[in-house]
């Protein structure tokens, strides 16, 4: 059992630094606006890396941080981002019970997708810190995704066609609730408190969360944000004119809520007792 246990650990963090060497060439080429296809190339010498030399995480422990022909310093956070896709993907996996036991076809379903829109909410977020830009195609597919899965349980929930109080409804108004909120914000600010990625952003978390987690969502998210704001403008690393990305904020807190929320719910209401 416990051979069994470490054999699932070890292949879905395989997978997921499979999926996070995959991320940054999204992230790369799509902010570059160049074409996923074709081999990577060193940064430095532009000299197309050979397959071996292209492992996640193994090869930059085997090349020491070094491109095998230039021999320039890679940088860390090829290692890193790879690193973070696959101790997600162990999370998502394990709270999904997929790392304990054998699923059936529903439980599958849900695993399969929580690691998709994982990996999705991942690229966004790393995407955002690096770049300041939310891409539009991301959300809008994480959402296709997000509607295909929760409308597929609908469907074979006992409530099609019987009732309208389901998790689809919920999951739409959790949607409305959050990005309508922070459309508000946009607007009034005229851009300046949020952009609009993170209203397109808050829509898509708000619809994964649910009507009855967006309000701890909100509260969750700028919490998340106030404290390391807090910490830089202490330091005087950043001033209260400088930018810092939201997004991440946004996509940390869906994260807690996706995978632990009825716990932190929980947890909410007895704090409110």
């Amino acid at each position: 059992m416990i051979g069994l246990i470490l054999f699932k650990i070890i292949a879905v963090f395989i997978l997921g630094l499979i999926f996070g060497s995959f991320g940054q060439v999204v992230m790369e080429r799509g902010q570059n606006k160049k074409s996923l296809n074709g081999r990577s190339k060193c940064d430095s010498c532009g000299k197309k890396i050979a397959w071996y030399d292209n492992i996640p995480l193994l090869s930059y422990v085997f090349l020491r941080g070094e491109c095998r022909n230039c021999g320039k310093k890679i940088s860390w956070r090829y290692p890193a981002t790879e690193l973070l896709f696959g101790i997600v993907f162990v999370l998502v996996a394990w709270q999904k019970g997929f790392i304990f036991g054998w699923l059936d076809q529903r439980e599958l379903i849900d695993t399969i997708f929580y690691l998709a829109i994982s990996f999705v909410l991942l690229v966004i977020l790393i995407w955002d810190l690096r770049y300041m830009i939310i891409p539009d195609g991301l959300v809008v597919g994480g959402l296709v995704l997000a509607v295909i899965y929760f409308g597929y349980r609908y469907l074979i929930s006992p409530d099609f066609l019987m009732s309208v109080n389901t998790d689809l409804t919920r999951n739409f108004l959790g949607g409305l609730a959050v990005g309508g909120f922070f459309y508000v914000l946009f607007m009034v600010s005229r851009g300046r408190w949020i952009g609009g990625g993170d209203v397109k952003l808050g829509f898509l978390l708000g619809f994964l969360v649910g009507w009855k987690m967006s309000y701890l969502f909100l509260m969750l998210a700028y919490i998340l944000g106030a404290v390391p704001a807090v910490y830089l403008l202490l330091t005087k690393k950043v001033t209260a004119k400088t930018k810092i990305p939201f997004g991440p904020f946004l996509i940390l807190a869906g994260f807690i809520l996706m995978l632990w929320g009825e716990v932190v719910w929980s947890g909410w209401v007895w704090l409110m007792r």
